[in-house]
C-alpha cells in the first residue's frame, strides 16, 4: 500500500534510508524521528499524523498507528502498522482554515459594527468599528449583555448607550448564527447619529423657512391693505383742506 502511495517500487525502496520518504517539513522528517523514538521505547502509536512525499515530488499526508511486538522476553522484535492516506481531508482542513481566516477578516475590517450574541443576549465576538462606536475595548466587551447597553430612551431607531454615559442612535439589523458550535444572533450596527442629527437640523430649517415665508406673506397682504386704504384717505384729506380754505378758517369749519 505505501508503496502504490508514494509510487515507488520495491526495488527503488530497498536498501533507501527510511527517513527519506518523508517530507523535509515539521510533520514530515522531524515529526518521523520523534515518532520512530517513541516506538523503540515500545510505546504505541495511535494515529500519528506524517507528511510523507511520493516520488514526485508531491506530498501525502498519512494517519498512522503502530503497534510494537515482543518476544518472550519483551525485546521489541517487529512492528504492525496500519496507515491511513489523509490527504484529501488535510487539504480540506487547509481549505476551512483559510476560509474562517477570510471570514473573520471580513468582519472584523468591516465598517459596519458587527456584534455576534448567544441566545443569552451575551456578546461573544464584537468588531472593531463596533468598539469604536462604544469607545470600549474587546476586554470590556466581552461577556457583556446586550441589554445593558440600550439607552433608557427610546426611539425609533434602537438607542445605545457608550461607557462615558453617551448615547448614540443606531439603525440595527439581526440573523441568527452558530458561533462556536453555539447558537446565536448576529447584530450589525450603523451609527446613524449624525445622520439622525442632520435630520433634525433640516426640519428646523425647514420650521424656520415655512414661517419666514408666512411673515412675508402677512408682510404684502398688511402693505395692499395699507395701500388700499391709503388712496381713499389722501382722496378725504384733500377735499377736507379745499373745504377749509373756501369757507374759511374757523374753528366751525375746521371740527367739520
Amino acid at each position: 500500500y505505501v508503496i502504490e502511495l508514494l509510487g515507488y517500487t520495491p526495488m527503488e525502496l530497498s536498501g533507501r534510508e527510511f527517513f527519506t520518504i518523508y517530507a523535509d517539513t515539521p510533520c514530515g522528517k522531524d515529526k518521523a524521528r520523534q515518532v520512530f523514538e517513541r516506538f523503540k521505547k515500545g510505546e504505541q502509536i495511535d494515529c500519528e499524523e506524517l507528511e510523507m512525499k511520493k516520488l514526485n515530488g508531491q506530498s501525502v499526508w498519512v494517519s498512522l498507528t503502530i503497534r510494537p511486538l515482543f518476544d518472550g522476553e519483551q525485546r521489541l522484535i517487529a512492528s504492525k502498522s496500519v496507515a491511513v492516506n489523509i490527504t484529501r481531508q488535510k487539504i480540506l482542513e487547509s481549505d476551512l482554515r483559510k476560509s474562517k481566516s477570510n471570514y473573520y477578516n471580513l468582519l472584523e475590517n468591516n465598517e459596519l459594527g458587527i456584534m455576534v450574541v448567544n441566545n443569552n443576549g451575551k456578546i461573544v465576538y464584537i468588531n472593531q468599528s463596533a468598539m469604536a462606536l462604544f469607545r470600549q475595548t474587546k476586554e470590556d466587551m466581552a461577556g457583556t449583555y446586550l441589554l445593558s447597553l440600550l439607552s433608557s430612551e427610546k426611539t425609533v431607531q434602537l438607542e445605545l448607550q457608550h461607557k462615558n454615559g453617551g448615547t448614540l442612535t443606531c439603525e440595527i439589523m439581526a440573523f441568527d448564527t452558530e458561533w462556536n458550535d453555539e447558537k446565536g444572533h448576529f447584530i450589525f450596527l450603523q451609527d446613524v447619529t449624525r445622520k439622525m442629527q442632520l435630520e433634525d437640523e433640516k426640519k428646523t430649517m425647514r420650521s424656520q423657512l415655512s414661517q419666514s415665508a408666512k411673515l412675508a406673506t402677512v408682510g404684502v397682504l398688511s402693505s395692499g391693505i395699507a395701500h388700499e386704504l391709503n388712496n381713499p384717505l389722501c382722496a378725504i384729506m384733500g377735499y377736507a383742506d379745499l373745504i377749509v380754505n373756501n369757507t374759511g378758517s374757523t374753528d366751525k369749519n375746521k371740527d367739520i
